[in-house]
């Protein structure tokens, strides 16, 4: 993929619910229009740059990536920001990157590219070169003047994109993550780091590999900042996060609001594996197919829902948001064996067989014989959820911070150290 073809979030500045809801997610989760046709010509020029050795049809949008060869760090992401970027913005981007590394381990290589709102063209001139050679080892031709026009369009937007990308065995394979920062003017530093959370969360997804479900991508990095929003400039309690945080009027009442939708009622947590992306859609579903069943936005589904899914799962399995997120016996991004069959223009997560990556890793985790069986018992249970019912299955606030009050150590055996690579050599 190319800077400019997010792979997982893009974000407007948050609103806020009355009292002490953060500024922590979207309120839109949906790409516009041009951002879709963005990501379209941006991909199609990465299929052309990659080697003849890796799959020829590769699709322009999010394509699989089952392999990755980033490692396991404690190193904050390089940061390229524009001349005028604000320097509390960039502390509290750190800030945000940190508290992740110390929590679950940290990645790399990554790289954090800030762009400030609506700056004059020389503002970014300095930012090119670095990002180009970032993604292609060339200082020209990345697609560079597509991001400096989002920036200054205004911002907004946020989002875990291209990072360079190598063939191995005719596998498509991640050598490195790219986050993209674009601010409104509108946006505060407390957000940002907020934000930061959410997007270096899937910068250390990124080490897992394989093609994993919207719900879990987004419903991971929305959990794993509420796990730390004790951390950030406006801190609260976990409870308190999954109750006001979102930026659409909080985790809980959107995941509930989705179940008792028509919508969440026929198709349940299994629609938020996959996720439209300029046209194409898998086994999901349009927004106007949403609207049409009652969700007023499908960030419902894969932010808000698939949250409050981790948070369940974790609760029954009886173990711990530390586990879940670090452990490779007894967690679940640990164990993951990318699935290697999918197909590179029509795949997507629901293509994992039952029995193979993602979908086989999770059901371990939560006890149940596949992943249609914890789709099962959550919808049943998630259909009738009152809020008291969400905030019982969570884990304390005082277990959360307990769980974050120590720097966690990626040297520990338990522990993934490098994503897997498709094979014990590579060439392009």
């Amino acid at each position: 993929t190319l800077p400019g073809a997010p792979r997982c979030s893009t974000r407007p500045h948050p609103t806020r619910a009355p009292a002490s809801d953060p500024p922590s997610r979207l309120a839109m989760a949906v790409l516009s229009a041009r951002s879709l046709a963005l990501v379209s010509a941006l991909l199609a020029a990465s299929v052309d740059s990659v080697a003849a050795a890796c799959p020829m049809n590769v699709r322009g949008c999010n394509p699989p990536t089952p392999y990755t060869s980033l490692k396991a760090s404690t190193s904050l992401a390089t940061i390229v920001a524009s001349s005028g970027f604000d320097a509390d913005m960039k502390a509290k981007v750190n800030l945000g990157h940190q508290a992740v590394i110390d929590f679950i381990g940290g990645v790399e290589p990554v790289t954090a590219f800030l762009f400030e709102p609506n700056g004059a063209a020389s503002a970014y001139a300095d930012m090119e070169t670095p990002m180009c050679t970032f993604l292609y080892g060339t200082a020209v031709n990345c697609g560079f003047s597509n991001l400096v026009g989002i920036a200054t369009g205004g911002g907004g937007q946020y989002f875990r994109g291209a990072g360079a990308e190598t063939c191995c065995n005719s596998q498509m394979q991640s050598s490195s993550a790219g986050l993209y920062y674009f601010p409104s003017s509108s946006d505060t530093a407390a957000g940002i780091a907020e934000r930061a959370v959410h997007e270096y969360t899937h910068a250390v997804q990124g080490k897992y590999g394989d093609m994993l479900p919207a719900w879990l991508m987004e419903g991971g990095a929305v959990q794993m900042e509420c796990l730390l929003a004790h951390k950030m400039p406006s801190p609260m309690g976990y409870a308190q996060c999954m109750k006001f945080g979102g930026g659409r009027g909080g985790v809980i009442p959107n995941m509930r609001g989705y179940f008792a939708s028509a919508y969440g009622q026929s198709n349940g947590l299994a629609k938020g594996e996959d996720r439209c992306c300029d046209g194409l859609c898998g086994s999901g579903d349009a927004e106007v197919t949403f609207a049409s069943g009652g969700v007023s936005t499908s960030s419902y589904l894969f932010y808000d829902s698939g949250a409050v899914a981790i948070a369940w799962a974790i609760n029954k399995a009886g173990k711990t948001s530390k586990q879940f997120w670090t452990s490779k016996i007894s967690g679940f991004w640990g164990a993951i064996v990318p699935y290697d069959g999918y197909d590179y223009a029509t795949g997507f997560p629901s293509s994992c067989p039952a029995d193979a990556g993602w979908k086989k890793a999770f059901a371990a985790f939560t006890g149940h014989a596949n992943i249609a069986a914890f789709y099962a018992e959550f919808d049943a249970w998630a259909k009738t959820a009152t809020e008291s019912d969400v905030l019982a299955i969570l884990e304390s606030d005082a277990d959360v911070e307990a769980q974050a009050a120590t720097t966690f150590d990626v040297a520990t055996a338990d522990f993934l150290a490098e994503g897997i690579q498709a094979a014990a050599t590579c060439g392009a």
